[in-house]
């Protein structure tokens, strides 16, 4: 299941918007070239006409500056066969790309059940952000749940001395090429795996997954989602979760320098690539709304894949291999 909050007011404010960009648009296109069968258009003030389309602009403008402010959960539910019963149920609040932004007390009093897992996908903080911004952040993070963070690119650009100091004061788990055990008995185990960040070459593969068990449930973060073409077969990994590319952040109806994040089911495993909570240079978003994510694990049948969705994430992994 997904949830998506005033879906269809978004909608309806995306086409009165395109439609007044069109129209003002189309009449100065007809007045200019004196269109013979517009004669009511050559009578219209080029002035006024003016006027509108910078109306309709700003009009886009503080879309996308609201877009960029909203705060929107989408929940999943995701079914795996080899989930451990115990571990059915389970809930692990995900949130990337979150640069400057301040997370409010109302998005996580959203959040009437349990969290029993947050983790947060990189980029956490960024340059110019002070340090006091980014624990109150972490303050309401850590209040939900055991906390656990990977590194993205933005996080090397502040003091990094402090910035552990932070996370470890504030007991958030930092996982560099590492596991963390989340659950484990006699016969099954869940481990959570951190990977480092693939756009600098601090991604290390090998001494992630040295000492994980090749037969337990295992789910693998990374910021950037370009780790997908490395890691060429991990037959116990279920899931995967990922941010950094903001879903382009700025995207005119999907095209733009990087996909929209979304969900992926495939035959052996999920992949999750969130569009993030923050943006970065410009706060404004446009078709790449700003997300967190609460996912609920459970065990079960998973659904018939299409050969269509597989080609639709190596199209994606093509795409970000050339742009990242």
């Amino acid at each position: 299941m997904e949830q998506f909050t005033n879906y269809k007011l978004d909608l309806s404010l995306i086409e009165i918007g395109l439609f007044f960009t069109s129209y003002s648009f189309f009449l100065i296109i007809c007045i200019k070239y004196k269109n013979p069968f517009l004669n009511q258009v050559r009578s219209y003030n080029m002035g006024k006409m003016i006027l509108l389309c910078v109306m309709v602009c700003i009009f886009f403008l503080l879309y996308m500056v609201w877009e960029a402010f909203r705060n929107r959960i989408i929940e999943h539910t995701l079914f795996f066969p080899d989930l451990p019963n115990s571990f059915s149920g389970k809930r692990v609040f995900f949130i990337s790309d979150i640069h400057r932004r301040i997370i409010p007390q109302q998005l996580i009093d959203q959040i009437e059940s349990k969290v029993d897992y947050v983790i947060i996908g990189g980029d956490l903080t960024e340059k110019g952000v002070p340090l006091s911004k980014t624990k109150e952040n972490l303050t309401l993070l850590t209040s939900m749940g055991p906390t656990f963070f990977v590194w993205g690119n933005n996080d090397y650009e502040v003091d990094l001395t402090k910035f552990r100091h932070l996370l470890n004061e504030l007991n958030v788990k930092i996982l560099e090429n590492q596991s963390e055990t989340l659950f484990f008995d006699e016969k099954e185990q869940v481990n959570l795996i951190g990977i480092g960040e693939v756009s600098f070459e601090l991604d290390d593969i090998n001494k992630a997954l040295r000492t994980v068990d090749s037969t337990a449930f295992n789910i693998i973060c990374c910021h950037n989602p370009r780790i997908l073409s490395k890691i060429k077969s991990s037959p116990s990994t279920r899931l995967f979760l990922c941010g950094h590319t903001h879903g382009g952040q700025i995207n005119f109806f999907g095209k733009g320098i990087y996909p929209v994040g979304k969900l992926y089911h495939l035959p052996l495993y999920d992949v999750l690539i969130s569009n993030g909570y923050g943006t970065t240079k410009l706060p404004m978003r446009f078709w790449a709304k700003s997300e967190v994510h609460l996912i609920t694990l459970k065990r079960g049948e998973r659904k018939t894949i299409s050969r269509a969705k597989v080609s639709e994430l190596s199209k994606f992994q093509n795409e970000i291999g050339t742009k990242i």
